[in-house]
């Protein structure tokens, strides 16, 4: 409701440390996985991405979402407080699951889907590394997407999806997922990537 001075209070008496003013709560809360499109029965894609809470029921969404997921990198969203699921945020480190009620503020990034032919990992990095300077977000879909059953996704943290998706096989054909705010920029960015390395090609970029 952004009715913020009556949230505040409301934290307050359940042991939560926040200051008593009618400003926007936007702090540290912790990082933690969030469930997308986890309550409904939509067209939109179920994900798990991580995010930073910025109060006791919001957070800005750290990852790109794929397209098919509604959601974009920055955007802030309403969550639940109940736990539906883990996830390992490193060994012994393991983290609750919230799932997503709505978009609460949007981002301004764009989610670029681009399919690239990539001949080897240096081809990746190069990319990785010009995005960075650029100030671009980029993430290697076919390396960070898993697959989970519900009872998985749902469950406690575990490792052996993470060992079961090892493979030395190096994957050229890949979907990368990029998020900025500029449509032409990004276009001149993998228009200089394509040029700078023998096999670099790029298969499609939708937005």
């Amino acid at each position: 409701m952004r009715e913020w001075r009556i949230a505040r209070e409301a934290w307050k008496r359940v042991g939560i440390n926040v200051e008593e003013n009618d400003e926007p709560i936007d702090g540290e809360f912790g990082y933690t996985p969030v469930r997308l499109n986890g309550f409904e029965n939509t067209d939109s894609l179920v994900e798990v991405v991580w995010a930073h809470r910025v109060s006791p029921v919001t957070a800005r969404i750290a990852n790109i979402p794929t397209p098919e997921a509604g959601f974009r990198f920055g955007d802030v969203v309403l969550h639940d407080g109940a736990e539906t699921g883990t996830r390992l945020y490193a060994p012994g480190d393991e983290r609750s699951v919230f799932n997503v009620f709505e978009l609460f503020e949007p981002s301004a990034h764009v989610t670029f889907d681009v399919n690239l032919h990539v001949p080897d990992k240096g081809a990746l990095d190069a990319l990785e590394a010009a995005c960075g300077a650029a100030g671009i977000e980029i993430e290697d879909w076919t390396s960070s997407i898993r697959i989970l059953c519900k009872a998985c996704s749902e469950g406690r943290a575990h490792e052996q999806h993470d060992h079961e998706l090892k493979n030395d096989a190096w994957k050229i054909e890949r979907r990368i997922g990029l998020a900025w705010t500029d449509v032409a920029k990004v276009r001149e960015l993998l228009e200089q990537w394509k040029s700078l390395g023998a096999g670099r090609r790029i298969q499609s970029l939708e937005y």
